[in-house]
């Protein structure tokens, strides 16, 4: 997030009443607490309906503040931010903090109890956002939140469709959709390692499922180079007549291959 974007939520926030202080009495916006670390995730699309799904794991347990101290926050581990509704097929990422629960398992449910699932599913998701928001921010305290700024946003990944297979929902007080059939970044949007997708044109061109996979994958880990005190971890799924969840060897190798792409980088300079 830059300083002007950063500087602009606080001051909203200080005319709202509802930042927060710590016990130093650093002030900061509960919203807010996954700034660091910050979920990356992309979905993409490949070759013979093939679909790649790539995300960052860090992730905080514990209640975020402001501090001036370079070593990593305490509450940081790593894991999964993705699910499946196996029912369906349609993978759920989530970025962003649920007041502590789990909204992409929440919805992946949802859809789960769902005989049928449509080409569009807009009001599907947007429907589902709603409720979400008004069962956990209705409460007087939230009466004058920003309804701009989304409490969490979701990368929903629906590979059987014939529409546009990515939408990211942005969880509101009058949620909304956003849908793409090319690729999708949720997440840490501000990061400028989303330029590679935009390099590799993977709006026009659509790469075999390795291809597009190096792709998501090298951008979410240029995303932890770059953001490396938020962005860190790396999950890959792939679609493939299936979902499935790469392994640790497969992800080391995948490490081993960006390593030698950035050398490559600077021997080029």
């Amino acid at each position: 997030m830059s300083l002007a974007v950063m500087a602009l939520r606080i001051i909203s926030s200080r005319q709202r009443g509802l930042l927060k202080k710590n016990e130093a009495g650093v002030f900061y916006h509960p919203f807010n607490t996954e700034e660091t670390p910050v979920t990356m995730q992309i979905g993409m699309r490949a070759a013979e309906r093939t679909i790649a799904l790539v995300g960052d794991t860090k992730l905080r347990e514990t209640e975020a503040v402001n501090t001036t101290k370079t070593e990593v926050p305490s509450g940081i581990v790593h894991h999964s931010k993705i699910t499946l509704c196996e029912r369906h097929d349609i993978a759920v990422g989530f970025a962003g903090l649920g007041e502590g629960s789990k909204p992409h398992m929440e919805l992946a449910e949802h859809l789960s109890a769902l005989d049928t699932i449509p080409d569009v599913i807009e009001s599907i998701l947007t429907e589902w956002a709603d409720r979400y928001f008004k069962g956990r921010f209705s409460g007087p305290e939230y009466e004058e939140y920003n309804p701009f700024i989304p409490i969490c946003t979701l990368l929903v990944v629906n590979p059987k469709t014939e529409y546009c297979p990515f939408w990211k929902v942005r969880v509101l007080k009058e949620s909304n959709a956003l849908p793409s059939s090319e690729y999708l970044v949720n997440g840490n949007e501000t990061n400028t390692a989303i330029f590679w997708p935009e390099y590799f044109r993977c709006d026009e061109e659509v790469y075999d499922l390795q291809t597009a996979t190096s792709i998501a994958a090298f951008t979410v880990l240029m995303g932890s180079r770059l953001n490396p005190f938020g962005v860190g971890g790396l999950e890959i799924w792939k679609y493939q007549d299936g979902w499935g969840q790469s392994k640790p060897t497969e992800i080391e190798a995948i490490r081993r291959k960006f390593r030698r792409f950035e050398r490559t980088l600077s021997r080029s300079i």
